[in-house]
């Protein structure tokens, strides 16, 4: 997996590298399939797509306008939808950006926490013979956010945010596997998690920061620095116990080591809880201010605060 998610970076990079010759005017959209095949899952059909407005041409190669959709469904019933807009020109002097995603993962990995602290059997993994799915849980989302950011001087930027999240925890439900017997449940029996988020949440995120920001291309940078500082307030709409104050900070830095062949980029990031308790199903989302992306977890692996299996 990490052999191809490098190649992909490197050729995307490479694209629009060569693609600065020859700008792009008015609308442009990349159209791309997705289907994929998984036993229990079933069948997973889906698409994305962006659509790019650059005008007459002259900010070539960033844009004026981004839109961006994407969908996938599974045959046996996992599906989301993502929808984001971002645009330089909507409103004179500010970038403006928002998003709306929902998500139902029937079959969503729950490996416990802290890492190889948990113990792992494999035996207990997704088994039909035995009926087993003990690492599984149900997570489904919804989420809209939108954003502002402006300039305060040069490089650097003000930017601030505002997310509703509303997340549902529950067992799993999969034909040929027994509920009532896996790990999410038996971490709330035993008092790892507790019955006010066993069943998930509803909070009203507020953040604000500052961005510095010298990368000479937005979307494909082939030098520059990419830093941000975002301090975010979470406030819980359900039970008002789990409002908490974080800080987040994130370093980019690309480096051209071959003139239009090769870049080296590296991306640091701290994020700290300053004040409160963060909810477990919220202890693996990445803080940004723009949600391009339907997920932005990542403290873990992509959905688990302990890792995936691969």
């Amino acid at each position: 997996m990490r052999r191809v998610s490098l190649v992909l970076v490197l050729a995307i990079v490479s694209l629009g590298i060569s693609a600065q010759e020859k700008p792009k005017t008015g609308w442009v959209y990349t159209p791309m399939p997705n289907l994929s095949y998984n036993t229990d899952q079933g069948l997973n059909l889906g698409a994305f797509c962006d659509f790019f407005y650059y005008g007459d041409g002259t900010v070539y190669p960033n844009f004026l306008h981004h839109a961006g959709f994407s969908a996938a469904f599974a045959t046996k019933g996992s599906w989301f939808a993502h929808f984001y807009y971002e645009s330089v020109a909507l409103v004179p002097g500010l970038r403006v950006s928002a998003s709306a995603t929902y998500r139902d993962c029937y079959a969503n990995n729950f490996y416990g926490f802290n890492g190889i602290a948990s113990p792992f059997f494999p035996e207990l993994e997704l088994n039909k013979e035995t009926r087993t799915a003990w690492y599984t849980n149900r997570r489904r989302f919804f989420r809209a956010a939108a954003a502002m950011q402006g300039s305060v001087s040069g490089h650097l930027q003000w930017v601030g945010g505002l997310v509703f999240r509303h997340v549902m925890m529950d067992d799993f439900s999969l034909r040929n596997y027994d509920s009532g017997r896996s790990l999410y449940l038996r971490y709330r029996d035993i008092g790892l998690i507790e019955p006010e988020e066993f069943s998930g949440g509803t909070s009203l995120e507020l953040k604000g920061g500052l961005i510095y920001d010298t990368r000479d291309v937005e979307l494909f940078p082939s030098r520059g620095i990419y830093a941000e500082g975002l301090l975010i307030g979470n406030a819980d709409l359900k039970q008002w116990r789990y409002n908490y104050l974080q800080l987040s900070l994130h370093w980019r830095h690309y480096l051209t080591l071959v003139p239009r062949r090769l870049i080296f980029a590296y991306h640091l990031g701290l994020q700290h809880t300053l004040a409160g308790e963060v909810p477990f199903y919220n202890l693996n989302e990445l803080a940004t201010i723009h949600y391009a992306y339907e997920e932005n977890s990542g403290l873990g692996s992509r959905y688990s605060i302990r890792g995936f299996r691969y």
